[in-house]
């Protein structure tokens, strides 16, 4: 609104951390996960329409989903939270869409949901739904995080923060 840049950090971190927090809240392995969920301004779930797509992995997709959404309900702590359809371009069953989305809305009834997928819409040039997630998270975003000492000197900004 006021032509200042609007500066985001996004962690992209790896679904085991999150896999062995949801069993486990003090897991050793889940540090990064109750970091993320210690700091983060918005909760982003995910559901990777194309790990539900493929009948091998239907089953460890969802149940990783619903495991995880009851632990993201018990830490929410009146932040916004979003179901996200990752890769929405593949096709999913409906009973599996309506088994996620009821595990999720069952214990985060107020959660935002988006489609988003790299491919552009027919004759568009903007990947759907990106535009809106990532608006969606702007307006919900506090300027107050504190993020973690710099542990790798590089120029490269994806390095810049090194591991948490």
């Amino acid at each position: 609104e006021d032509g200042r840049p609007q500066h985001l950090v996004l962690a992209d971190a790896p679904g085991e951390w999150f896999r062995g927090w949801a069993v486990n809240e003090n897991s050793d392995d889940a540090e990064g996960a109750r970091w993320i969920s210690d700091n983060a301004d918005v909760l982003i779930l995910i559901a990777d329409c194309e790990a539900l797509s493929h009948d091998e992995s239907v089953g460890p997709a969802r149940h990783d989903i619903q495991a995880l959404a009851p632990r993201i309900a018990k830490h929410l702590r009146n932040r916004p939270v979003a179901l996200v359809w990752a890769k929405a371009d593949k096709i999913v069953a409906p009973e599996t869409i309506a088994s996620v989305r009821n595990a999720v809305l069952a214990s985060l009834p107020n959660v935002a949901e988006f489609h988003v997928s790299v491919r552009p819409s027919p004759g568009g040039r903007q990947a759907p739904g990106v535009i809106e997630l990532l608006d969606w998270i702007v307006e919900r975003s506090r300027p107050s995080v504190q993020l973690p000492e710099r542990r790798i000197a590089s120029d490269d900004p994806f390095l810049q923060l090194g591991r948490v």
